[in-house]
C-alpha cells in the first residue's frame, strides 16, 4: 500500500515534466558506495552522453564505459576516468561517445577505501534531432572548396604546359592549348565527382531523416457500459506507421525503416499507463492494459471523474528501446461514478495491481495532507521548492 500510494504521488507531481525527456537517472549501489547517476544521451547518433555521478562516502577514483546492450565484456571500450566537479565533494562528470543506434549499458566503477564496486546502468541512443549545417560554415567550406579547385587547375595547367620543357625555354602555343583543354577536364571531372558526392550525402541526409526518433502516435476510447463500479473498458491503439508496418520489409525499404521488435515486459507488466487530468490533476490512474496483438491494449477503465485526461503508455522493445507513446483521453461526466466508492483495486484479467486516485486540488510542493482512505492519510515532507534540470528528493509520510 505504502509503495503504491507513494508511486502515485511521485508521478502526479513529477511525469508531466519528465515525460519525452531521454535522460536517465539510477540511484543505488555500487558495491559499498551508495551512488546517484544522471545520463543525458545525445539528442544525435553519433554524438557525446553527459554522465553525472555523485558518491557518498569516499570515492578516489570513478570510471565509466559504454558498451552496447548485445555484446559482452570483451566488446565494450576501455573506461574512462570521471572527473571531479569543482566545489562539489563527491560528484564527477564525464562525457562518452555512443556510436550506434540502440540499447547501451553504461558501467559505472567506484574505487575507494572501502574497495570497488559497479553498477550498470542502462540507456538508450537515439537519434531525434538533425543538426543544420551553420551558414557561416557552408560559407567557409564553399570558400575552401573553390581555393583547392583553383590550386588543382593550376598544378594541372602547369604540369601540362611546363613539365616537359628544358629550363628557361617558353611554352608553346600548342602547350598552352592542352594545358587550357587540362584545365577544362579538371574542372569537369572534379565537378562529376562533386556531383556523385552531393547525391551519396543526400542518400545519408535522408536515411537519417527516416530514422529520427519521433512521438508515436495513438488513439485511446472508453466502450460499453459502466458496471456496478462505474468501470468501463478503456482501449489504447497504436497507430504509428512505424509500429503497424513493422513486418512489411516493402513499406520499411521504402521508408528506409528498421524492423522494429516485440514487445518485452517491464516490472513483469507489457505496458505501464498512467492516466492524469490535463488541468487540475485532480485524478490519476495507473493500469496495466493486456494485449493480444502488441498494437491494441485494453483495460478496465477506473470510475473517475469526467474530464480531459492525459494519456501515457509505457513500453519496452525487445531491443531494449523504451517508449513512452502520449495521446489524450475525455470521460463524459453524466457516466464517470464517483471515485470515492470505488474499490482499492481493478481486476484486469491478471493481477489487479491497479490503482488510482481522485481528491480535491492538492497544492505542489507545500505542507499539507492527503486522505487516500479511512486509514491512510499522506503528509508532504519536502522538498519546498523544485527547479528544472536539477534532481531532488521526494520524502513523504505515510
Amino acid at each position: 500500500m505504502v509503495r503504491r500510494v507513494l508511486l502515485i504521488a511521485c508521478v502526479w507531481l513529477l511525469a508531466s515534466a519528465h515525460v519525452g525527456s531521454p535522460d536517465v537517472w539510477f540511484d543505488g549501489m555500487a558495491g559499498p558506495y551508495p551512488v546517484r547517476v544522471l545520463i543525458r544521451p545525445p539528442a544525435v547518433v553519433p554524438g557525446l552522453a553527459d554522465i553525472v555521478v555523485r558518491v557518498q562516502g569516499d570515492a578516489s577514483r570513478v570510471l565509466v564505459a559504454p558498451a552496447r546492450g548485445d555484446t559482452g565484456p570483451e566488446g565494450a571500450p576501455p573506461p574512462d576516468i570521471a572527473q571531479p566537479v569543482d566545489g562539489t565533494p563527491g560528484t564527477f562528470s564525464a562525457q562518452l561517445w555512443l556510436m550506434t543506434r540502440g540499447a547501451y549499458r553504461i558501467t559505472v566503477t567506484v574505487e575507494g577505501p572501502a574497495g570497488s564496486g559497479i553498477v550498470n546502468v542502462p540507456v538508450t541512443a537515439s537519434a531525434s534531432e538533425r543538426l543544420p549545417m551553420p551558414r557561416a560554415m557552408a560559407l567557409i567550406l564553399i570558400g575552401a572548396a573553390l581555393f583547392l579547385l583553383t590550386g588543382l587547375m593550376s598544378i594541372v595547367g602547369a604540369g601540362v604546359r611546363e613539365s616537359l620543357l628544358p629550363p628557361g625555354q617558353p611554352a608553346t602555343d600548342e602547350r598552352r592549348q592542352r594545358a587550357r583543354v587540362a584545365m577544362a577536364a579538371t574542372v569537369v571531372i572534379t565537378t562529376v565527382i562533386l556531383f556523385g558526392g552531393w547525391r551519396w550525402w543526400r542518400e545519408v541526409d535522408r536515411d537519417h531523416r527516416a530514422g529520427l526518433d519521433h512521438p508515436w502516435s495513438a488513439t485511446t476510447a472508453l466502450s460499453g457500459e459502466a458496471d456496478s463500479t462505474g468501470a468501463r473498458t478503456l482501449t489504447f491503439v497504436i497507430t504509428d506507421s512505424a509500429w503497424i508496418q513493422r513486418s512489411d520489409s516493402l513499406w520499411l525499404a521504402r521508408n528506409r525503416g528498421a524492423t522494429a521488435a516485440a514487445l518485452i515486459p517491464d516490472h513483469g507488466k507489457i505496458m505501464h499507463m498512467f492516466i492524469m487530468q490535463d488541468s487540475l490533476l485532480t485524478s490519476f490512474a495507473h493500469l496495466h492494459p493486456v494485449t493480444s496483438d502488441t498494437r491494441t491494449f485494453t483495460s478496465a477503465m477506473p470510475p473517475v471523474p469526467g474530464g480531459s485526461y492525459r494519456v501515457y503508455g509505457d513500453i519496452v522493445e525487445e531491443s531494449g528501446v523504451a517508449r513512452t507513446i502520449e495521446t489524450s483521453l475525455t470521460i463524459p461526466t453524466a457516466t464517470a461514478a464517483s471515485a470515492a466508492a470505488a474499490p482499492a483495486r481493478l481486476t484486469n484479467g491478471s493481477n489487479g495491481d491497479e490503482a488510482w486516485w481522485s481528491g480535491p486540488p492538492v497544492g505542489m510542493l507545500r505542507d499539507t495532507a492527503v486522505a487516500f482512505d479511512s486509514t491512510s492519510i499522506m503528509h508532504w515532507a519536502s522538498p519546498r521548492s523544485a527547479r528544472a534540470g536539477e534532481p531532488i528528493e521526494i520524502a513523504v509520510d505515510i
